[in-house]
């Protein structure tokens, strides 16, 4: 291969390349630079030429940036609305703002619940215009009442005020009456709607003004044992009295009962439920007082909490208290007795027992000594009070002794040795029972007839420095005797408000009227919703004649069911009082099955009612009634039995 070839020459600069020892030459000389001299004057210099011929010389294409455009624009906004607001300001239109409205009120921040509240309301145009078609309104809180006439309800005032000049002053003054409870505020809202000139648009301006309450219009006390013994009764007296100038109307007060409470009674009774009485209307200063008696079931040293209301009802629904003065929690504390009784009416442990006259009631008394000490000398009470009492048939056993003079059974150690000594945890029990009077005449002339039984346990324990202390324990139950409510039916051909035809005695496929009489009496209680309950058999036809337009009969056709819807019956209906009572006319035909027989003319008939004083349903039934008339003066042996 040659010396001058390719691959020769790359092969040496490879060499070179990666020798040490090689030194480069450049081609050109660098070692000696030449010198060359330029004019410079004194003075600047430059040709006269316009920008666009710059660019056009240059080339360069015009663009103008957005943000200049948009400062621009900005720029001659402002000038414009500067421009504006001067011409407005000296020579063009008037601006009115609510901002120069100003309302203030002139009053009282705290008030007395149900004193006259008075509010002067200055309203201040200082605008440069006039408020036209201007009108002022307040708005008072829920139970807010008109002064003069608290039994109006005071929602809102609404007043016209017309024209409020520029730079006037308009003063009105607002009356009311607050109610709620100490401490509560009150919010009043007022607000001025107006117009101004050439527009239709209605424009306001609102404040608020708070009232605080300073003291309820009503007080509340109560008196009740800041300590009771679990299952023992005991009571809360609860009095309302007026703080206010004028007269409350329609009052109520609520309660709440805490868990384990069980209501036994109260005077007044309650108007609903056991938790709510009617307070009426208290003249200032008056008062009104409500007891209520009851027991509560805990462990020992349990706290439970009652609440308290005390209102006006509301309007729309009276047993309910729309406006809320007061609020009161007040807390009991439960103790456990040293000796527990126990009270059984007919092995019922039921605070109240309800019985019809003349049932004889057995009753079993217990006791527990819950100490861990003996409890000695122990004596046991029974009172028995109440108009529904038989006194003669008090009857006491495990040698107790019935004292008729007060009517007390009695217990000691000398008749019943167990109770000379309990021991810790020990139990016993005594007995005794008696009836429950049984004439009518003598329970219609007591209305609402009970029996009260309080059972009292007392004796004593000794502690261990050797001082003695009375264990007492009681309890109390209720018997009620229930209302008799009775129904009777006879059948007469020849008497009552009815002329009646046919063959007597009846004769087959030949139809007989009959004058069915159907009677209601009613002995102690007043009784409600009372109805009676019959059917025809399908040979007897209705026939529509009832000899009373004041007793409410309907007969349904499809079922053959006839309803006397009694409603109301007083107590001592049919014995001091005139008997219920109403005549129907039917149709008997008689079918050739029935010769021989005494066919049914009206089927069982039951009768039901609410007892009002025992709060129970009394119910009765009576048998059919059938052709045969044994208290028609005219009937004769046979006269009931179908003929051929």
């Amino acid at each position: 291969m040659e010396p001058t070839s390719p691959e020769n020459k790359i092969n040496k600069l490879k060499d070179n390349l990666y020798s040490r020892k090689f030194i480069p030459q450049s081609p050109y000389d660098h070692s000696k630079m030449s010198e060359k001299k330029y004019e410079v004057g004194g003075e600047w210099k430059h040709d006269q030429i316009s920008v666009d011929e710059a660019l056009r010389e240059k080339k360069v294409p015009q663009k103008r940036s957005w943000l200049t455009i948009l400062f621009v624009g900005a720029a001659a906004f402002f000038l414009l609305s500067v421009a504006t607001a001067v011409y407005m300001f000296y020579g063009g239109s008037i601006i009115v703002s609510s901002k120069n409205v100003d309302i203030s009120v002139v009053g009282p921040i705290s008030v007395q619940g149900g004193e006259e509240l008075t509010l002067d309301i200055l309203i201040h145009n200082k605008n440069t215009a006039a408020l036209e078609s201007a009108v002022l309104t307040v708005e008072y809180p829920l139970g807010t009442k008109t002064v003069g006439n608290l039994e109006e309800e005071l929602l809102r005032d609404r007043e016209g005020l017309e024209i409020i000049p520029a730079g006037g002053v308009v003063k009105k003054t607002v009356k009311a009456v607050l109610f709620g409870e100490k401490e509560n505020i009150k919010p009043i809202k007022i607000t001025l709607e107006y117009r101004i000139t050439g527009s239709n648009a209605i424009f306001a301006k609102e404040i608020n003004y708070d009232v605080t309450i300073s003291s309820s219009p009503v007080t509340l006390s109560l008196n009740y044992p800041p300590e009771v013994n679990a299952n023992q009764p005991f009571q809360i007296e609860m009095t309302v009295t007026s703080n206010s100038n004028d007269i409350l109307r329609n009052l109520l007060l609520k309660t709440e009962y805490p868990f384990g409470f069980r209501f036994d009674s109260s005077v007044p009774q309650s108007i609903s439920e056991n938790m709510l009485w009617r307070v009426g209307d208290l003249e200032p200063a008056g008062q009104r007082k409500i007891v209520i008696t009851g027991r509560i079931e805990g462990q020992n040293e349990e706290e439970r909490t009652f609440r308290f209301d005390v209102g006006i009802a509301s309007k729309d629904d009276n047993k309910t208290i729309g406006v809320n003065f007061l609020s009161i929690l007040q807390s009991v504390l439960i103790k456990k007795p040293s000796v527990d009784l126990a009270l059984k009416i007919n092995q019922e442990d039921t605070q109240e027992y309800i019985a019809p006259i003349g049932t004889k009631i057995p009753l079993t008394i217990e006791w527990f000594n819950t100490l861990p000490v003996n409890v000695l000398n122990g004596t046991l009470e029974v009172k028995l009070s109440g108009s529904a009492l038989d006194r003669a048939s008090v009857v006491a056993k495990n040698g107790g002794f019935y004292r008729s003079i007060d009517n007390t059974v009695l217990w000691d150690k000398n008749g019943y040795s167990f109770l000379g000594d309990l021991g810790p945890k020990k139990t016993g029990s005594v007995s005794f029972d008696f009836s429950l009077v049984k004439e009518l005449s003598t329970v219609n002339a007591l209305r609402n007839p009970e029996v009260l039984i309080e059972a009292t346990f007392k004796g004593t324990r000794f502690s261990s420095d050797g001082t003695s202390e009375e264990v007492i324990s009681t309890v109390t139950k209720r018997i009620k005797v229930s209302s008799g409510l009775v129904a009777t039916g006879r059948v007469v051909y020849s008497t009552g408000p009815f002329s009646n035809s046919g063959p007597i005695p009846p004769k087959a496929e030949v139809p007989t009227t009959y004058s069915v009489i159907l009677a209601v009496t009613n002995s102690v209680n007043s009784l409600s919703d009372v109805v009676l309950h019959t059917s025809l058999p399908p040979y007897v036809s209705w026939l529509n004649k009832i000899d009373t337009a004041s007793e409410s009969i309907t007969f349904d056709p499809s079922t053959r069911e006839l309803v006397w819807n009694i409603g109301d019956v007083p107590a001592g209906t049919g014995i001091s009082l005139p008997v219920r009572q109403v005549a129907l006319q039917v149709s008997f035909l008689p079918s050739l099955g029935q010769i021989g027989a005494s066919p049914i003319l009206l089927n069982a008939t039951k009768i039901s009612g609410k007892d009002t004083f025992t709060g129970t349903t009394i119910q009765n039934e009576i048998n059919a009634l059938t052709t045969k008339m044994s208290t028609d003066p005219n009937a004769f042996q046979g006269h009931d039995r179908v003929t051929q």
